[in-house]
């Protein structure tokens, strides 16, 4: 079985890049007044200057008006700090209870959202009251005995709709283990104490969340990092590291979501969008002895693009638990999420677990899945009771189960597998929830199956059985794959998540997993622009996309070609011609630099390179000749 992906936090790199350039759009609107924050002010402690500033948020967010934006500097706040709060009080949280933008990252002199260094100015909002956690998490340790029961709780007294945004934040250190036992009801609905370790948001409340870390929380029954009954949209953040254990509840409140280490959300049957994430991590969340270790999706309408869920750990889902309503997903990576091991544990659905609902997986990538418990099934993904699953342009490969290494499906539900490969895994068709068998469990066109399939299967046209789909390390395409030009264009969903982010949400999704073009014609192959089969575009040699000689049209581009395309560690370039070379972001913002490369063969150390999509330009020595490469680097 292979182990590992070497992609870093997303591999959706080109769209973590863009979809990234939302938060620096951010603006302040007229209406909102600027409440500053910072621990270290010595001035006035009003909030009105950096120099005055309040040196705690729960001052500032008591004294906010609706549309305010309260803005943090760096360090570390806590909710039994400020006026009003008693020190030590595990009662203690940040409450928000009208329309509020909260963001962290500023040093304490920016007069503008876009000079914020976020990286370097973190602002953390911890529960962690004496500060002695240490940097091990583990939710049973009795020093989290004095940390808070959940940091923010989203919630008013009226049940008129409000909206937060909170951005450049790292939220952690919220434990929801319920030992008050009484529920919150001053507010329009009741507020169950063992939810929501990180965030707590109630129905009447939207929450919007970018560029934030949650690590660390702990609920002692669902939503580790968030809990929410509210509308949720999560952007390029990152959820490490937090556990919710049990979907049991002593103080009357509800959980059939399953736990939710990451994320758990309960959209009570709501039609309309409920829950949105893109370009964001979760890794090594638990959701303990139910389901979903990273995320619990409960009677939602919800989509997740661009986001890479790794190293989770639940008895089942340990990746994702739907139960009822709607999931979309697209460019996904699933890898190393896993069920508990030893003999008679049963576990299930290390990537996917799906009861009573309909969910479509496009362009991704679910590998390395399951458990190896004896009473293992549905490796990568189980779904039962009516459910149905679309597969398309997605490759499922390596997981691990005694039963149904790929799938596990039982005999009243359906999954259609459309321009994908199945390798090195199993379906298999479970009748213990059906008396009534569907004419087929599992459909495919255009695909790979190296597998056992389940007994009510149909095969349509395109079908590759037997066959080495030829993969590299990181189940990339190797020349020669049969995969190439297997697919069908007319299986291509439509972009409703704009990848490529031109406004165009009805072409078909016109980028590959890495943020390459779909649609591409193989140097040396017939004229065609057939879609390959699986997430990912076959590599292919980069040459010369813009070329810009003055006074010259018929020249070819001097940088002939670079390789291995995508790279990693090292980038060798063939140059027909000595010239600079520069390595730039898809913003043409300048990353590296080669000066003065002599024609013939360079080789170029890209190990420090963060991972993404980039464009290599040559320049000739009198600067007239330029041309740009495409490719994309993978550390």
């Amino acid at each position: 079985m292979r182990t590992g992906i070497t992609h870093t936090l997303l591999i959706t790199n080109f769209l973590v890049s863009t979809a990234a350039l939302t938060l620096s759009a951010e603006s302040v609107t007229a209406r909102q007044l600027t409440i500053f924050v910072n621990h270290a002010a010595t001035g006035q402690n009003d909030g009105t200057s950096w120099a005055n500033a309040y040196t705690t948020l729960q001052d500032a967010i008591v004294t906010s008006n609706p549309g305010d934006a309260v803005w943090i500097a760096e360090g570390t706040y806590r909710p039994d700090e400020g006026q009003n709060q008693t020190p030590g009080d595990r009662a203690a949280t940040f409450l928000i209870s009208h329309d509020l933008s909260v963001y962290g990252g500023f040093s304490g002199t920016e007069t503008a959202l876009e000079e914020r260094d976020m990286e370097a100015n973190e602002t953390i909002l911890s529960g962690d009251l004496l500060g002695n956690d240490g940097e091990v998490f583990d939710p049973e340790s009795p020093l989290r005995g004095d940390n808070v029961e959940r940091l923010l709780l989203l919630a008013s007294e009226e049940s008129k709709p409000f909206s937060v945004l909170l951005g450049g934040l790292t939220i952690q250190g919220g434990h929801a283990t319920g030992e008050f036992n009484v529920p919150v009801q001053r507010f329009s609905e009741i507020i169950y104490s063992q939810l929501g370790g990180g965030i707590y948001v109630a129905s009447n409340a939207d929450l919007t969340v970018r560029r934030t870390l949650f690590r660390y929380n702990h609920a002692r029954t669902c939503g580790g990092g968030i809990f929410s009954t509210g509308r949720l949209i999560v952007k390029t953040s990152v959820f490490s590291e937090n556990n919710a254990s049990s979907p049991s509840i002593s103080d009357g409140g509800r959980c059939d979501v399953g736990t939710g280490g990451g994320i758990a959300i309960d959209g009570n049957d709501r039609t309309d969008l409920w829950l949105d994430i893109s370009d964001s991590l979760f890794e090594r969340n638990t959701g303990g002895w139910d389901c979903g270790g990273a995320l619990a999706v409960g009677a939602a309408n919800a989509r997740i693009t661009g986001t890479r869920i790794k190293e989770n750990e639940a008895a089942a889902g340990a990746g994702i638990c739907l139960s009822g309503g709607f999931l979309s997903m697209s460019h996904l990576v699933m890898e190393g999420n896993r069920g508990f091991e030893g003999d008679d544990i049963i576990t299930v659905a290390g990537a996917l677990f799906i009861v009573n609902a309909k969910a479509r997986l496009h362009g991704s990538l679910v590998v390395g899945n399951g458990s190896s418990s004896t009473r293992a099934s549905g490796g990568a993904i189980w779904f039962e009771r009516s459910s149905i699953l679309y597969v398309t342009n997605s490759t499922i490969a390596d997981n691990e189960a005694v039963q149904g290494d790929g799938m596990a499906i039982d005999k009243q539900s359906t999954v259609f597998f459309h321009n994908s490969i199945l390798h090195n895994d199993s379906i298999v068709a479970d009748d213990t929830r059906s008396t009534v068998a569907l004419p087929h469990a599992f459909f495919s066109e255009y695909s790979i199956l190296n597998g056992e399939l389940p007994e009510f299967t149909a095969l349509g046209a395109g079908i590759q059985q037997g066959v080495d789909p030829l993969f590299d390390e990181n189940y990339y395409l190797l020349p020669g794959s049969p995969a190439v030009d297997a697919g069908a264009n007319v299986l291509v969903p439509a972009d409703t998540f704009d990848v490529d982010m031109d406004g165009d949400t009805s072409e078909p999704v016109p980028l590959d997993l890495a943020g390459n073009p779909r649609f591409v014609m193989q140097e040396g192959s017939a004229p065609n622009r057939t879609v390959d089969l699986g997430p990912f575009e076959m590599p292919f040699t980069a040459t010369s996309i813009v070329e810009s000689f003055p006074g010259e049209t018929s020249n070819a581009c001097p940088l002939v070609t670079t390789y291995p395309n995508p790279a990693s560690t090292e980038l060798t370039a063939e140059l027909s011609a000595p010239g600079n070379l520069e390595l730039l972001d898809v913003l043409g913002r300048r990353v590296a630099e080669w000066k003065r490369q002599p024609a013939g063969t360079s080789r170029l150390d890209v190990s420090t390179i963060p991972g993404g999509s980039y464009f290599m330009q040559y320049t000739g020595d009198d600067a007239s000749r330029r041309c740009l490469v495409p490719l994309v680097i993978m550390n």
